[in-house]
């Protein structure tokens, strides 16, 4: 009689907030935000990096025009990196970074002028691991509140890499002092060395405070 061993494979990746109380900063409405703050929680595969946040003094061309250079004085970021940019006039959005040197770093966006002063964010992320690719449950909840200010219809996003799935897309109107709760599910295909976070994008410039939630992968087949 002939006996086959079967090993199974588990995967999964999970970061989650609890009773975060520091609100993400909002300058520009309509754009797509990162979203930090997150602890890890159990990981097989995956690895988890909390994120951050720092200044941007300044703004130059690079590689004659086709990017910007983003100058920041021990900015900490390595090439693969993800940051949103909020509150300039020309590089708002989601955007890999290519490191340059210790106190500049490259993003991929053609220079259109120096934007002055202006803060990056590194989201909190969980990355997949040499073995961890293949096919996921994906599934996330938040909560959210503005404090005061007008509604503000936000919608809430997964993003691979530096692209936002849309079918995981959800849509929630945030009024006054409401703490709006949300949750999506889906299926996502995953590579090795992909960054999944959560990020927002707002109709008008209140901050948003996510207090709780949580954003998980379940590992399905290759």
């Amino acid at each position: 009689m002939t006996y086959i061993t079967l090993e199974a494979t588990i995967k999964y990746a999970e970061m989650y907030l609890a009773a975060n109380g520091t609100a993400m900063p909002v300058t520009t409405d309509s754009e797509d935000i990162a979203i930090r703050h997150f602890t890890t929680g159990d990981l097989d595969g995956w690895t988890f990096d909390a994120g951050g946040t720092g200044p941007i003094a300044s703004y130059a061309t690079a590689d004659g025009g086709a990017s910007t250079a983003v100058n920041d004085v021990g900015h900490g970021l390595v090439t693969g990196d993800i940051i949103s940019i909020n509150d300039s006039t020309n590089y708002n959005g989601i955007h890999e970074v290519t490191k340059v040197t210790d106190d500049q770093f490259k993003i991929s966006v053609a220079f259109a002028g120096d934007d002055g002063a202006s803060n990056w964010v590194k989201p909190s992320t969980l990355t997949a691991g040499a073995n961890a690719a293949g096919e996921y449950q994906i599934g996330y909840t938040l909560s959210c509140s503005k404090g005061a200010g007008t509604a503000a219809t936000v919608l809430y996003k997964v993003f691979v890499n530096t692209t936002a799935d849309a079918k995981l897309t959800i849509k929630r109107v945030v009024s006054g002092t409401d703490t709006g709760a949300m949750a999506g599910q889906g299926l996502v295909t995953i590579a090795a060395g992909d960054q999944i976070f959560l990020g927002f994008n707002t109709s008008n410039t209140d901050d948003l405070t996510f207090e709780y939630g949580t954003i998980f992968l379940n590992y399905i087949h290759e």
